[in-house]
């Protein structure tokens, strides 16, 4: 007999494998518990005792099960990630050149709206480039580039990093998946942030942050700014996919709010034309991800000096960009000039373009806000690395879950 909550009844079966006819051991590895004969006269040697309730909620030992909870359930989400990672290298290939061969066989403004940038106005006669507006005939080319990036991420993954991870031992395949998006991290944001940092020699930006709302709206973009921005977007949709295709770390509450509110951002400032503060956000943000990504690359295969050079560079880019920066030359001026460089009101005006209405408006101070709060416990996080490091036992990612890292040293273990 098996005496247990009837809403658990299944769940305890699978894990305890119980049998009414003798005694078994459950498989989370539970020891049958022994007693003084005399004490316990009265209990039958057939009757397994009942777990708790912590017992029967326990998680599969197995390092391959650790992150999920052994129900049906999450096995059928695991098999459905796994199979979703092992082909998206051919799943978003084949989308990639099917569009790019039906544009070379069938010519038509669909396929031709998916790889060129849309709504072209003029030629620009001072830095004779094409200006561009926005408009609906984006979300092809927006569509498009979410395919097209995702295969370059796997392409120079499979083929680049995988093989330089193997040439560095690194041959579990936790290490070896953090490697590969660390060092896609590293290729991609070192070419947005010169990318964006190139486009601000267009914008009036440059100029002061005042101009982030005093020169709204903006109406019109060079073909690479639009570009850049589109492609951001499609990037942050790609990066959000790949954040839950990984194991899950200690901040992955942290990871999906970060992650919706950017791609809120960039894709609420390119709909109501206010590019100019999501231009300059996504500059503040993308040149500490360098340092960063390059210091775990660099711990992951064993270059632990390099990695702590690189991890206080880090500290001072994120002390610079993401706290100063942000928080006192965009959010704070921001706040200061947003109600008075902009007509506010209750009602948009599609016509002229304005959307600085009182709603937007105080949506765009939550999600700025959001941002800041996020960017404080992450410092306060990167204050604990800097103690690790200060203490001698070297640079480390303490987000990772147990099992999660790399083998750990003596004074890691001692810190920890």
């Amino acid at each position: 007999l098996f005496n247990c909550p009837s809403p658990n009844l299944a769940r305890a079966e699978s894990h305890f494998g119980c049998m009414s006819s003798r005694r078994t051991r459950s498989r989370s590895g539970l020891k049958e518990e022994e007693g003084d004969h005399d004490d316990n006269q009265s209990r039958s040697p057939t009757i397994v005792d009942q777990p708790n309730h912590d017992q029967l909620m326990a998680a599969p030992t197995s390092d391959e099960d650790s992150e999920f909870e052994g129900s049906p359930e999450a096995r059928q989400v695991h098999w459905s990630r796994k199979w979703l990672k092992d082909h998206m290298l051919a799943l978003s290939g084949s989308a990639t050149l099917f569009v790019i061969f039906l544009h070379l066989k069938f010519p038509n403004r669909h396929t031709q709206r998916m790889l060129f940038v849309s709504h072209q106005l003029y030629m620009d006669d001072v830095f004779g480039q094409p200006v561009y507006r926005r408009g609906i005939h984006d979300c092809y080319f927006f569509l498009y580039r979410v395919f097209l990036l995702a295969f370059l991420r796997e392409a120079i993954s499979q083929f680049i990093l995988v093989p330089i991870a193997r040439w560095h031992n690194i041959t579990k395949p936790a290490p070896t998946a953090k490697f590969v998006q660390e060092g896609i991290s590293v290729i991609y944001y070192t070419i947005s942030w010169a990318v964006g940092l190139y486009c601000l020699k267009f914008s009036a930006v440059r100029f002061g942050p005042i101009y982030f709302w005093a020169d709204y709206p903006q109406l019109t973009h060079s073909w690479l700014f639009k570009t850049y921005m589109l492609s951001q977007l499609s990037h942050w949709i790609n990066d959000a996919l790949s954040v839950s295709l990984l194991p899950r770390r200690k901040d992955h509450l942290a990871l999906i709010i970060h992650h919706f509110c950017t791609i809120t951002l960039v894709a609420g400032c390119y709909v109501t034309n206010f590019t100019s503060v999501g231009h300059a956000v996504l500059l503040a943000m993308d040149i500490t991800d360098i340092f960063l990504s390059l210091a775990k690359c660099l711990r992951y295969t064993g270059y632990q000096k390099l990695c702590d050079f690189f991890f206080g560079v880090f500290f001072i880019a994120w002390v610079i960009f993401r706290l100063f920066v942000y928080t006192f030359v965009i959010l704070w001026t921001s706040l200061c000039y947003m109600p008075i460089k902009l007509r506010l009101g209750w009602t948009s005006d599609p016509d002229y373009q304005r959307y600085d209405t009182i709603p937007i408006v105080f949506s765009w101070g939550a999600l700025l806000g959001t941002l800041e709060i996020l960017l404080l416990y992450w410092f306060w996080l990167i204050l604990k690395v800097v103690r690790r490091v200060l203490s001698g036992a070297g640079a480390a990612d303490i987000r990772e879950k147990k099992g999660d890292e790399l083998v750990k040293t003596d004074k890691e273990a001692k810190v920890d």
